[in-house]
């Protein structure tokens, strides 16, 4: 898989066409480009090397602020949550919830004022959205991923 242009996007600062890029280029490695998503098994079989590079992209050109590896050690400070109340004050955390609503996609602060974890977010990816409801133990899938990998 090829992610010079996400490369390109991330260096730009085009957050909003970096997170659909991510997202298209995941479903590429796990050839589900007809698809648009992931399920929670793709996840738990993605390739550590694809994640890394993804990872390590989100990292480099946001000086730190976003990816994987930002939004795993949040996740870790609440306890690695797998649903309920901890999920939430993760989510507010991120900004992916506020006054205990979840923010829609399209209201994603998408600059470098977000939150640190913020991005991405991968609006294409449903099980982000089964995070944000409490009791979904499947929405963890990615941090154990994360960790499986050893980041």
């Amino acid at each position: 898989v090829d992610y010079t242009s996400l490369r390109d996007l991330l260096k730009s600062g085009q957050w909003k066409e970096a997170d659909q890029e991510t997202a298209d280029r995941m479903c590429e490695v796990m050839g589900l480009q007809t698809e648009g998503w992931l399920r929670v098994e793709d996840i738990q079989n993605f390739p550590c090397t694809d994640l890394r590079t993804i990872d390590q992209l989100w990292s480099k050109y946001s000086q730190g602020k976003f990816g994987f590896t930002v939004q795993n050690q949040i996740w870790k400070e609440f306890g690695s949550p797998e649903n309920g109340e901890n999920w939430e004050k993760f989510s507010d955390r991120v900004g992916w919830r506020k006054d205990n609503y979840r923010v829609p996609y399209e209201d994603t602060c998408f600059d470098s004022s977000a939150f640190p974890g913020h991005l991405p977010r991968l609006k294409s990816q449903l099980w982000w959205d089964y995070c944000l409801v409490p009791a979904r133990l499947e929405c963890s899938a990615l941090f154990f991923r994360v960790q499986t990998c050893s980041f």
